[in-house]
């Protein structure tokens, strides 16, 4: 299949994290935490129902999804221009 899944990293309220959805499962990783939560939406679309230790070869084949997917985010030059308003206004 062409698509295995759908990977994403975002900002929490206090650390970062990463998820992942593979057809009917969702694993959610916070950075701070490092354990895994794995939920099936079929069953549970709240996400209320941490089953990771009821599955451990499907987090270990969400964990390794995600880690293939992660890059490390790349340095990007300082940017050399402000505009402020009277750029914009003629």
């Amino acid at each position: 299949d062409e698509h295995r899944g759908l990977y994403w990293e975002y900002r929490g309220r206090d650390s970062l994290g990463r998820a992942a959805r593979m057809g009917r499962w969702k694993a959610v990783q916070l950075q701070d935490v490092g354990q895994v939560e794995l939920y099936d939406l079929s069953n549970d679309v709240s996400e209320t129902h941490n089953i990771a230790s009821q599955h451990p070869a499907i987090v270990r084949e969400i964990v390794a999804f995600m880690d293939g997917c992660h890059e490390e985010e790349r340095e990007y030059p300082p940017a050399t221009f402000r505009p402020k308003i009277d750029d914009f206004i003629r």
